[in-house]
């Protein structure tokens, strides 16, 4: 298992984890109408291209060469918020959210990290557990129009 900065060479890829990702996860805990907004609003082909050239986007590639998933970041109130995305539970392994955190973090040095996550997704929160994070505040936000609330796992590693 490798992690390594995307390239353009794994939006197709990274779009297809997207859709898998979203979809399995979030699929029951919000209305399949927010899952296609956040799609179409975050994993667009360009929205995707400009996260690659920013170095906003991790891989893991697993044996044979095929990606197990992705990790994206961004600022948010002054913390790195980062998110996770694999096709399926057996892909969300702790060694490579580990690694990928890591990696992203190294851009943004002096800033707490943190994932927020659906209330009520239990693989990704046993992979934030697993990866080290420790449970937070739970928020409630707007997810495109949909209100939802999630919790915020904080990456206790300093920054």
């Amino acid at each position: 298992m490798e992690v390594r900065q995307a390239t353009r060479a794994d939006l197709l890829e990274i779009a297809r984890i997207a859709h898998a990702s979203l979809r399995s996860a979030s699929g029951t805990l919000v209305r399949p109408s927010t899952v296609d907004a956040a799609l179409d609003a975050e994993y667009s082909p360009s929205t995707l291209d400009r996260r690659v050239r920013e170095g906003c986007l991790v891989v893991a590639v697993g044996d044979g060469g095929h990606l197990m998933g992705f990790a994206e970041a961004g600022v948010a109130d002054g913390a790195l918020a980062v998110r996770i995305h694999a096709p399926d539970g057996n892909a969300r392994r702790s060694d490579w959210v580990r690694t990928a955190v890591t990696a992203l973090r190294r851009g943004h040095p002096g800033r707490p990290a943190h994932a927020d996550v659906l209330l009520g997704d239990l693989a990704c929160e046993r992979s934030c557990e697993a990866a080290g994070f420790v449970p937070g505040e739970v928020i409630q936000r707007l997810l495109h129009g949909e209100p939802v609330v999630e919790r915020r796992w904080w990456d206790p590693v300093p920054p």
